[in-house]
């Protein structure tokens, strides 16, 4: 079981250091903002419904799609949807300044629970309607049992999940923390720029995800 959660932990942790996805994006606009408790709360939910799908794929998800193959089209459709709708509100989106300091500017208890609620309600949403999730960690699972590292037992699929949770967790706070310690040297209007430039890439993302399903489906 150490030997799943240490597993789970590495997986989780350099295959999340990509920042290209949309949660990663949505996580950087906030600690750019200067909303790290937000983008630590999305962190948080992202990482948790990221868990869940590795715990499925260690039970054998893809035997589950492979049974009812209605749920790729729709899972597929649905992401692109989140994806393409996430990058229009960054492209278009109102300029801002950022916050004055580098931390939350809240000072409401009330409101910084409820600015944590949203962050976590957020990145458990993006991230469980993100279709491309359900074919990477069965691949990461299925070349991990391939190495026979870690048994293939029910037991070993829940410190698996912990692990990768972890794994998660420590990389996108990790990143919060790199961006909050350097967005001082960054000039609004160059954050301005990455914001609306990752919200294009996002739509390109979400019009590709689409055209795929569409191609697939005809």
């Amino acid at each position: 079981m150490i030997i799943a959660l240490v597993m789970g932990f590495l997986i989780g942790f350099f295959g999340s250091i990509p920042v290209a996805g949309p949660v990663a994006a949505i996580i950087l606009r906030s600690a750019i903002a200067g909303r790290i408790r937000e983008a630590r709360a999305i962190a948080l939910g992202s990482a948790f419904a990221e868990s869940l799908y590795a715990c499925m794929a260690f039970w054998g998800m893809s035997a589950a799609m492979a049974r009812f193959p209605v749920l790729v089209p729709i899972s597929r459709v649905a992401g692109a949807v989140i994806v393409g709708a996430i990058g229009l509100h960054f492209a278009f989106a109102k300029k801002k300044e950022p916050a004055a300091t580098l931390g939350d500017s809240p000072t409401d208890p009330s409101e910084k629970v409820g600015q944590r609620r949203r962050g976590a309600i957020l990145g458990l949403t993006i991230t469980a309607l993100n279709p491309t999730l359900i074919a990477t960690w069965t691949a990461a699972v299925t070349v991990l049992h391939s190495t026979g590292i870690v048994p293939e037992t029910s037991t070993s699929s829940i410190p698996f999940a912990l692990g990768a949770f972890a794994g998660i967790v420590v990389w996108l706070t990790l990143l919060v923390s790199l961006v909050q310690r350097f967005r001082e040297r960054v000039s609004s209007g160059t954050l301005d720029r990455v914001v609306r430039g990752t919200g294009w890439v996002l739509i390109a993302i979400g019009l590709t995800l689409s055209v795929r399903t569409l191609v697939k489906l005809l």
